[in-house]
């Protein structure tokens, strides 16, 4: 006997065949962890204790140099130094 025959002399059986499936399918969906919006944690530049410089000196030394080679990422919003 083909499925043709069998689903349509049965279609109670049909009916619940579909149910299971549709009830196991939104299970599934409930239990997937989706994430639209990712945590992005934004990067930093941290220097602590550069002893005996003066703020001229790390300005000079640090922060230009990564104000130039920064400068022209893209998709960069804001870009802050401070001393």
């Amino acid at each position: 006997m083909n499925w043709t025959k069998l689903s349509l002399a049965n279609p109670a059986a049909v009916a619940a065949a579909a149910a299971i499936v549709v009830v196991f399918g939104l299970i599934a969906l409930a239990d997937m962890p989706i994430q639209m919006l990712p945590n992005v944690e934004r990067p930093t530049i941290t220097i602590f204790n550069w002893r005996a410089a003066a703020p001229e000196e790390v300005e000079e030394a640090m922060i230009e140099p990564q104000e130039t080679v920064l400068r022209g990422t893209p998709g960069m919003i804001e870009l802050d130094s401070f001393v």
